[in-house]
C-alpha cells in the first residue's frame, strides 16, 4: 500500500509527523507509512492472538503519550485504535495544544459504546476522542457508528486490503459446493467475532448436514472449551487457503466487526460468507445476495444456514461466482477510490499545519 498510495504524496516536510501503533498491525502500519517513517509501537511488535491486559496497556499508553509529547513534540500524530487514542490524545493535547491528532479506529469499541452509552467505557471514549481532531474509520459501518457518537467530528473512511500474493492464491481455488467444511476464520476477541453464535449452530449443522464439520480457525481448543464430534479446531494456521478449499460456506456473526479481512478472503476463494448485520463487509454481501446478511441471533443464522444448504450445487456455484466478482470490483474500484480520497484529504490537512 505504501508503494501505491504513498508514492506520489508530497507532504509538508516541515511538519514532524509520528505514528503510534498500539498493535503495529501490518495493514495499519502500511497506511501510516504513507505519511511518516517515525513509529512508536506502544505494545511492541504485532502478534496475532495477543491476550489483552488492560492495566498493562493503560500504563504503556500513558508512557507513550508522555514520551512523544515531551521528547518529540510532533506537529501531527496518528494513533492506532480507539482505546489508545482515548488515553494518548488527552496527554498530547495537554502538552501540545496545537498538535493535530488522527485516530485510526478499526475495532468494536463504538459498537459497545452505543449499546451501553452510560457505561464507564463510553465515558472514557467520549472524553478521550473529544481531544482527537480527525477519525479514520475502517469501512462505512464503523463510520456510521462513530458519527452517532461524535456527529461533529470529521470522518475519513478507509479500507483494508488483501496482500496481493495471498489474493492470487485464493483466486486460484476452485469452489466445491459439496465440500465438507463450514468455516469460521476467527482470532482475537471471541465476542466481536460472534464465536458463541457459531458454536450454537453445531446441533443445526449436525441435523441439516450430518456429514459436514464446523471448522473454527484462530483459536486453540482450550480457548473455546467445547467438544463435539463435528467440530474441528486447528488453532492458528499459516495457510487459510487449505481450509477454504474444503469449505462450502463461511460464517461470521460479527458484533461490531468493522471490516473483517477474513470475509474478503472467503469471497476471494469463492466461498460464500454469511455475516451478521453488525459486520462491516455486509455492504458488499448485501449486493451479492441479501440472504447472506443475517440478524445477530442464533435463530436467524439457523435460518440462513438452512437457506444455503437447500440450494442445489449450481445455485451455490453461481453464488460463489458473484462473491468473487463483487470482491474484485471492490478491490479494483471502491477500495482504490475511497482510500485515494482519504489520503488526499489527510495530505491537505498536513499541508495546512504551520
Amino acid at each position: 500500500m505504501r508503494k501505491r498510495l504513498g508514492k506520489n504524496i508530497k507532504i509538508n516536510r516541515g511538519a514532524k509527523i509520528i505514528g503510534i501503533l498500539s498493535g503495529a498491525h501490518p495493514a495499519l502500519a502500511e497506511v501510516f507509512q504513507c505519511f511518516t517513517n517515525t513509529f512508536f509501537p506502544a505494545l511492541g511488535p504485532w502478534v496475532p492472538g495477543r491476550k489483552p491486559n488492560p492495566l498493562f496497556h493503560l500504563i504503556k499508553y500513558i508512557i507513550t503519550g508522555i514520551r512523544v509529547a515531551i521528547f518529540y513534540r510532533p506537529h501531527v500524530v496518528f494513533i492506532e485504535g480507539t482505546s489508545p487514542s482515548s488515553v494518548i490524545a488527552p496527554i498530547l493535547r495537554f502538552f501540545l495544544p496545537r498538535v493535530r491528532i488522527f485516530a485510526f479506529v478499526a475495532e468494536d469499541t463504538f459498537y459497545k459504546v452505543l449499546r451501553n452509552p452510560l457505561g464507564l467505557r463510553s465515558g472514557l471514549v467520549r472524553f478521550g476522542i473529544n481531544r482527537v481532531d480527525f477519525i479514520l474509520a475502517t469501512g462505512h459501518m464503523l463510520a456510521e457508528q462513530v458519527k452517532m457518537v461524535f456527529p461533529k467530528k470529521e470522518l475519513i473512511v478507509m479500507y483494508p486490503k488483501i496482500n496481493s500474493e495471498r489474493l492470487n492464491q485464493l483466486l486460484s481455488i476452485q469452489y466445491d459446493p459439496d465440500a465438507p467444511y463450514i468455516l469460521q476464520i476467527g482470532g482475537g476477541n471471541q465476542n466481536c467475532k460472534g464465536i458463541d453464535i457459531t458454536i450454537s449452530l453445531l446441533p443445526a449443522i449436525k441435523e441439516m448436514c450430518p456429514n459436514s464439520h464446523l471448522v473454527i480457525l484462530g483459536y486453540e481448543a482450550n480457548d473455546l472449551k467445547v467438544n463435539s464430534e463435528n467440530l474441528i479446531i486447528p488453532g492458528r494456521v499459516s495457510d487459510v487457503g487449505l481450509y477454504l478449499r474444503r469449505s462450502c460456506l463461511m460464517i461470521h456473526p460479527g458484533r461490531g466487526d468493522a471490516f473483517p479481512v477474513a470475509t474478503l478472503e472467503s469471497m476471494a476463494a469463492g466461498v460464500p460468507p454469511i455475516v451478521s448485520n453488525h459486520t462491516g463487509t455486509r455492504e458488499l454481501l448485501e449486493q451479492v445476495e441479501p440472504m447472506l446478511v443475517r440478524n445477530l441471533s442464533i435463530d436467524d443464522f439457523k435460518s440462513g444456514l438452512a437457506w444455503f444448504l437447500q440450494l442445489n450445487p449450481e445455485e451455490k456455484k453461481r453464488l460463489s461466482g458473484k462473491c468473487r466478482e463483487r470482491l474484485l470490483n471492490f478491490l479494483e474500484r471502491d477500495l482504490v477510490l475511497t482510500n485515494e480520497r482519504g489520503i488526499q484529504r489527510i495530505k491537505e490537512i498536513i499541508e495546512s499545519v504551520k
